[in-house]
Formats: structure tokens, sequence, C-alpha cells
């Protein structure tokens, strides 16, 4: 570091009353500078209690970094444009109402975050923004984007969640570049129609909007792999994405779906389902056809039965169903070799099959607030397992063959706070409870 830059620092450090290192790498909880044959080109002043900016800080014309994100500034100078080498922009979790038209003639900037501010409008000159790939416009007051918005052809990545939005004008389709666009926490009533001809789309979240329905011409994004329409208003399941064969996770929590259509193992590349908090009663036997299905969500429901073929999941490495109606699971469980994490909290079961010590890959398992009167052997056998929950069952302490792997505990109600199950001279292994 030459003179100059050190003399820099320094005023920067009076002015933060923070200390600031020299780092080797820059993020959103750094605060650093990084330098490149003395020429600073990264700094992080994040969480200094800023509410302005730093006049020290445009004397850095080298920047390309720049992360100011959990402060307090309200505004932005004009002549914050005078960092011409920027690149990467976090505003983050600030104060901001407004961004100066000055502020669009970065010609470099591919990255900028305004996420968590008071922004209620974009300028119209963010469309001069040519090189920006990656947008954050997440959590503030927008009501409308300026028509210049939909010029910025070079965008990847869109997140205009939690805003205010209510619809998107046709000529949203023209930013036909975009792989991620996050549409959540808006006031969309209606499927948006332009969002059909973004074909490049990988990514698309509509998450806790007023949604009901799903037109068919959401066939032709041939590349999405990631569809997020959580907390909507969905009472069906909507049949028209199960022409998406290339999506890998689908979540249709916090919605009002009663059935599954049988048509569901058309997903055939589906690796994670959330359907948690619906009223579901049955699972349709196509789902066991879901062959590479590796995250499971049920819990929160009303399943009564699981489909005897159920075992066929054989990707399956975590399985939620907590929370239902169950008084039984089938057999088949126990071909789930690849399972790591079960939960069977909060349903009805009496008992437990004994092909569950099958599952040799298991790790953790929840079966608090159930009915079961004796605790299985079968656990014993699992060389994996770290978590055993079995907290408030009404257990009538008759396993006797069990209570000998454990020394130091007598008490049966509800699950040992700590158990130590010896399985054998040389090895032990350590079970701990959690009240989750």
């Amino acid at each position: 570091m030459n003179k100059n830059n050190k003399a820099l620092i320094l005023e920067l450090e009076k002015r933060t009353k923070k200390k600031i290192p020299i780092v080797e790498h820059i993020d959103h909880e750094t605060i650093g500078a990084k330098f490149l044959d003395n020429i600073i080109i990264d700094l992080g002043l994040s969480r200094c209690n800023l509410k302005t900016i730093p006049k020290v800080i445009f004397n850095f014309k080298t920047l390309q970094q720049l992360y100011l994100n959990n402060n307090y500034i309200e505004t932005l100078p004009d002549h914050f444009h005078t960092l011409k080498s920027l690149q990467k922009i976090n505003l983050s979790y600030n104060r901001i109402k407004r961004l100066p038209e000055s502020f669009c003639k970065f010609k470099h900037l591919h990255e900028l975050k305004v996420s968590y501010n008071k922004l209620e409008t974009i300028p119209e000159s963010i469309a001069k923004l040519k090189s920006l790939r990656k947008l954050d416009i997440s959590e503030n007051k927008i009501k409308n984007l300026p028509r210049s918005f939909f010029q910025m052809k070079s965008l990847r990545e869109l997140n205009l969640g939690y805003n205010l939005l209510e619809f998107l004008p046709d000529s949203f389709r023209n930013l036909k570049n975009l792989e991620y666009l996050h549409l959540g926490g808006n006031k969309f009533t209606d499927f948006l129609d332009p969002i059909t001809d973004l074909t490049l789309l990988k990514i698309l979240s509509l998450w806790n909007n007023q949604l009901n329905t799903i037109p068919k011409s959401i066939i032709k994004l041939k590349m999405l792999q990631e569809l997020n329409l959580g907390r909507n208003k969905f009472t069906m399941f909507p049949k028209s994405i199960l022409g998406l064969i290339t999506l890998k996770k689908l979540d249709l929590s916090y919605n009002e779906i009663k059935r599954l259509p049988n048509s569901i193992n058309l997903l055939k590349s589906l690796e994670n389902l959330d359907l948690c908090h619906n009223e579901l009663e049955t699972l349709p036997d196509s789902i066991s056809q879901l062959k590479k299905l590796k995250e499971l969500d049920i819990r929160w429901n009303k399943l009564k039965t699981i489909p005897k073929s159920f075992g066929q999941l054989k990707s399956l490495k975590k399985l939620f169903l907590y929370w239902n109606e169950l008084s039984a699971i089938p057999k088949s469980f126990g071909d789930l070799r690849s399972l790591e994490i079960l939960n069977l909290k909060g349903n009805k079961l009496t008992g437990l099959p004994e092909s569950l010590n099958q599952l040799k890959s298991l790790q953790e398992i929840y079966l608090g607030y159930n009915q079961l009167e004796t605790l299985p052997v079968w656990f014993l056998d699992l060389p994996k397992l770290e978590i055993l929950d079995m907290a408030d069952n009404p257990f009538n302490g008759e396993d006797d063959e069990l209570f000998d792997y454990y020394s130091d505990y007598d008490d049966y109600e509800g699950l040992f706070q700590y158990l130590e199950a010896k399985r054998n001279k040389k090895k032990s292994k350590k079970i701990k409870r959690l009240r989750s």
C-alpha cells in the first residue's frame, strides 16, 4: 500500500470508527479493503453505522466492488458515478428512498443490490446500465416499473420480490435473457403471461401472491428447473406444470390443495417436492415413480395412509411427514435405503414396522407425539443414527431388552434426555433428544 492509499484508509477509519484491515476477499459481511499491486479494488464497509457515504471513498477511482450494506444511508450523492470502475455495488439494508439519475452511468456495473430500502420508483435512466446482469430491488415499495426497464436485455437475474407490484406489462417479455426471476411477495392475482416468453428461465419464484391457476403456456419454459408457487391460493394441483419435464424443485407449500393428480409421475426430473401445509388426505401410487426424488416435505397435511409402493423412492434422503393423521406406515419404508432423515412426529402411530432396521443410512428419526407404548428395538441396528426423538409417547416401560442397553437412567416416560447405546464392547454411540 502506497502512502496516499494508507492516508486515505486512515481517514476512512477515522470516519467510520472501525479498523479497516487489508483482506484477500470481500463480501457482504466484511469490513476491509482488498488491494492488487498497491491499487485498491474492493472495499467492504458493512455494518459501520454510516448515515452518509464517506467522501474519502470517491478518491478510490479503481474500486471494482463496493459493499455499503447494513448501514443507515438515506441518500446517494449525485457524483457516485465518478467511481467509473465499479462492477458490483451492494447497498442493501439501508434507508435509501431514491436512486439519482446519475447513478445509472456506470458502464461496467454488472451487479447491483438495493434490497431492503425505501425505494418507491426506479429511474428511467436505469436502462443505461448496459452491462448489468444481476439486479436485486426486493423488499422496497415499488408499484410500477419504468418503460425503459424492459430494455435491459443484459439482465440474467432479477429479484423484484416483496414490493407492491400488481401486474407486469407485456413489454416484460423483452427481458429474454433472464435465467432467474423472483416475483414473490407482491400482489399478483393472475398468472403473468409475459413470463412464459422468457424461455431461458431456470428459476422462477412467485411465492406469496394471490394466484390460483397457471396457464398452459407455462409449458414454453422448457429450461425451468425450480418453480416456487408456495403461499398462494391453489385449491387444486396446477396440472399445466406437469409438462415441465426439466423441473427439479417444486414448491406448492402453504396452499389448500386436496389431492395430487395420478399424472404427477410425469415430473420425472423432480428432486425436491414441498407440499407442506396443504389439505392432502391421500397420495397417489404414482408418486412412487419419481425415481430422482431426494427430498419430500408433506408435513402439516391430513394424510391417513401412505401408498405401499412408497418404498420405490430409492433416492429419497429426507422425508418429512410430521403432523398428519397416520396410524401406520407401510413395511416398504424399509426399502428407502438412502434415507437420512425421517420425521414422523405428531401422528397417531401405535407401532413401527421392523423393516425400518434396514435403513442403514438413517441419521435422524423423529417419533415424538405419537401413540407408541413400547420402544422399538430395531434402531439399535442403525449404524449412522445420531438423533432419536421419541418424546411425549405413552411408553409403558416393558421393553427390558432395550433398556438393558442404557445405564444411569430408569425413567421410561417420554425420551431420555441423553442416551448412550452400547452396541458392542468397542463402540458406543450417543443419541440425544431434540424437543422441536
